[in-house]
């Protein structure tokens, strides 16, 4: 679901994926396809949620030398051209 700074919905999006290995693989995969599904309706700033601590440390460390995720992770920063705020929901 994508809001604007009101909370209105402007867009959503669901995609059917074939499931990898590795859990954090999934996230990282699903931030990606959020990224490009926010460049597609020109949002200028974003904020992404997720609960996946890993991916979230390593899209904001930069850290693509992870053997199951790190090319996502590298494939993703290179499509960041607007400000990104990410934000970790922890399920206790």
């Amino acid at each position: 679901m994508v809001h604007d700074s009101a909370g209105k919905v402007i867009g959503s999006l669901s995609e059917r994926v074939p499931l990898p290995t590795f859990p954090a693989m999934v996230e990282a995969l699903a931030c990606k396809k959020a990224l490009s599904f926010a460049k597609e309706l020109s949002i200028a700033e974003c904020c992404f949620e997720g609960d996946a601590k890993i991916i979230f440390k390593a899209v904001s460390n930069q850290d693509c030398g992870n053997p199951e995720y790190g090319n996502v992770i590298r494939d993703y920063l290179s499509q960041v051209i607007f400000k990104v705020v990410f934000s970790l929901m922890l399920n206790v």
